[in-house]
């Protein structure tokens, strides 16, 4: 029905209707070229519940993956997109979070109660960088620790479209907490950034960017989530401060790296 044109349909809600990576991969293709469906909840289902059969067959297709197609794809209608209470991880959440780059369409998302972690926090952190659309975005419990809670506050600084972001009940730890209260004196009243019931008292041995003391000599390497991360975090803080400046920087193409 769905892949039949014309399909009027606008919003479709499968919510707690039982839908797994295969039934959702094969039923998400079929949205593929639909310019019409603008609304889609698939919260309480059983999305990434094949994400260990993925590690072993790299070749299966995730539903997080199909819908990540999907969200890549020029011709997405997509405006809003509920995918609380699934089991969203590991590389199809990267996929997923990864393209939110390139997305038009979406104004509303919802990733609640999944589990993107430390990658995939850090993956949809950069995203928010390029994203243009994304007005509300809920990322509650979803074990997103220090490093990737900076790395989306990079994000939201850097994004001009996000009016609401919900961090809460992640283990944000310490430095994490203070990422989050860096935002407001950035952005103003711009976003409504929560973080209720984080675990604030953890402390990220990844996390090793002082913004409170950040004179010294940085070696970054911009493939890097985090490292980039800190770089626009710098270029920041020496645009507002009265006495700071880069004495010196000097940008390296490694062989590996492609031009961007």
């Amino acid at each position: 029905l769905l892949s039949k044109r014309p399909c009027t349909l606008v919003k479709l809600v499968l919510r707690k209707a039982d839908v797994d990576d295969f039934e959702g991969s094969r039923f998400i293709n079929c949205l593929v070229g639909n310019t019409v469906l603008t609304s889609l909840d698939l919260s309480r289902n059983k999305i990434g519940h094949a994400e260990t059969l993925n590690t072993v067959h790299p070749h299966l297709i995730t539903a997080a993956e199909s819908l990540a197609a999907l969200l890549r794809s020029s011709e997405c209608s997509l405006q809003e997109l509920m995918l609380s209470w699934n089991m969203i991880r590991l590389d199809s959440g990267l996929e997923l979070a990864r393209s939110l780059a390139v997305n038009k369409s979406l104004t509303y998302l919802d990733l609640s109660f999944n589990a993107l972690g430390h990658d995939g926090g850090q993956a949809l952190g950069v995203s928010l960088i390029d994203n243009r659309s994304l007005r509300t975005l809920l990322l509650v419990s979803n074990n997103i620790d220090a490093t990737a809670c900076f790395v989306i506050c990079v994000g939201i600084e850097q994004n001009p479209s996000l009016r609401v972001v919900s961090l809460d009940e992640n283990p944000i730890g310490e430095q994490g907490a203070r990422s989050v209260m860096n935002v407001p004196t950035v952005v103003g009243s711009r976003v409504k950034l929560s973080a209720a019931r984080c675990n604030t008292s953890l402390r990220d041995p990844q996390f090793w960017f002082d913004q409170n003391s950040p004179c010294r000599k940085y070696s970054l390497d911009m493939s890097v989530s985090y490292d980039r991360s800190v770089m626009l975090k710098l270029l920041n803080i020496v645009a507002n401060h009265p006495t700071f400046i880069i004495s010196k920087a000097h940008y390296q193409q490694t062989k590996s790296s492609k031009p961007t």
